[in-house]
């Protein structure tokens, strides 16, 4: 490979060799992958701009600056139904059913044991008395084992998800969407906040990177997927009309 890369030259010295190891090693980097999102252009000023290895701590300290603002502006007390207040007054937007967000609720209550081990704060995230109408899709698909999530936690997923929607509707998907979203939340009402007297800050801080961190693979999954999609369309138009 490095003999056919000299050009007419077919025995270069150590020198050339080495040059043009060093430049076909650096070709492989910059190459952009099959189906990937970006060009060979944009790679390389990655490669080259030195900031954006900074600008990924001012990122990561801006999204804790607005997470800590977030549970700041946060409220230990039962808020009321935050479901309802998602539709007053918006018809045109989208929105996502009582029954998802309580089985995504739900999930999340499972993997709570990932951030305490405090029983307080992992009891106050489930509600064992008997299902209610949100818990639909719950009491369908469930054989004994999935877990039906307390009124506070429900509250507090249905506003992240309702700034989430928010967000996704008002720009393009982005490399500052996650910041765009925590910018909704911070701006719009009171969280609820979960977990005991205790831990209730930073359980519930935990609880709103959990989500924010789960809702962005499912979005930029299904980002890649469409784009995936379309790119083959293009490729069998093409082919057809060949």
């Amino acid at each position: 490979m490095m003999r056919s890369a000299c050009g007419s030259n077919d025995h270069p010295d150590s020198v050339l060799f080495i040059q043009m190891f060093r430049l076909i090693s650096t070709y492989s980097l910059i190459k952009p992958p099959k189906n990937s999102n970006v060009t060979g252009g944009e790679m390389i000023e990655t490669l080259i701009n030195i900031q954006d290895l900074s600008n990924v701590n001012i990122t990561k300290d801006t999204l804790e600056g607005e997470l800590d603002s977030i549970i700041d502006k946060g409220q230990f007390e039962e808020l009321p139904d935050v479901i309802v207040l998602m539709h007053d007054h918006d018809y045109r937007s989208t929105s996502t059913s009582s029954q998802v967000l309580s089985y995504l609720a739900g999930y999340i209550a499972r993997k709570a044991n990932r951030f305490t081990k405090c029983k307080k704060c992992l009891s106050s995230l489930r509600n064992d008395c008997l299902s209610s109408s949100r818990d639909k899709l719950i009491d369908m698909r469930s054989k004994g084992n999935l877990i039906h999530s307390s009124n506070n936690l429900f509250n507090l997923i249905s506003t992240l998800e309702k700034s989430t929607l928010e967000a996704l509707n008002n720009e393009e998907l982005n490399m500052n969407t996650l910041l765009t979203i925590t910018e909704m939340i911070e701006q719009g009402d009171s969280i609820q906040l979960v977990g005991c007297v205790d831990h209730k800050e930073e359980f519930s801080k935990a609880i709103v990177r959990f989500f924010l961190i789960m809702h962005m693979c499912f979005i930029v999954k299904r980002a890649n997927y469409k784009d995936t999609m379309t790119s083959k369309e293009k490729t069998k138009k093409k082919q057809e009309s060949i």
